[in-house]
């Protein structure tokens, strides 16, 4: 019976606080906010790069194998990227049929931030030309620089990419 009682206020007095989980979820908010208005400083600096670190084909294939990494470079008015691509392209000169290189100046910016469920996300949207394709890229960015990356081609299906935003390198 000692036994019994023991266990059981061991067990009440283990149990969280109202109060206190609260206040836990007070500071969770609050670093939330935190990193993502530091997220916002960088995008709206117009300067950051995004690192590719996973690929998602309309088809839904795994491609995870083939290693396939890439970035995208916001420089001012000026985007560049070099992004693996695994899809159909319906036009495309012979040869051509590698992954989406662009490097040029952005039409039709737009950035946006938009709440969703309990977080906030940056939208930015813009269009690029690449050598013989224009490129409609739609970048959502959450706090602390998670992304997600989805393109559109004049000549190729939908593809969408994850990764990070972070601070261009110096060079």
């Amino acid at each position: 019976m000692k036994t019994l009682f023991l266990l059981l206020a061991l067990v009440t007095l283990d149990a969280p606080h109202p109060l206190h989980a609260q206040k836990q979820k007070q500071v969770k908010a609050e670093q939330l906010e935190k990193l993502f208005l530091e997220t916002k400083t960088l995008v709206e600096s117009n300067r950051f790069k995004i690192v590719i670190n996973q690929v998602h084909p309309q088809n839904g294939m795994d491609v995870t194998r083939f290693n396939p990494y890439g970035e995208i470079v916001i420089e001012d008015t000026v985007a560049r990227g070099e992004l693996p691509y695994f899809g159909l392209a319906y036009s495309l000169p012979y040869g051509a049929g590698g992954g989406i290189e662009f490097n040029g100046p952005m039409i039709e910016k737009n950035v946006k931030i938009k709440q969703k469920k309990k977080e906030k996300i940056i939208l930015y949207r813009f269009s690029v030309r690449g050598q013989n394709d224009v490129y409609q890229m739609t970048v959502g960015i959450a706090a602390g620089g998670n992304c997600s990356v989805d393109v559109i081609s004049n000549n190729r299906t939908h593809i969408a990419y994850s990764g990070n935003a972070t601070a261009p390198d110096e060079e």
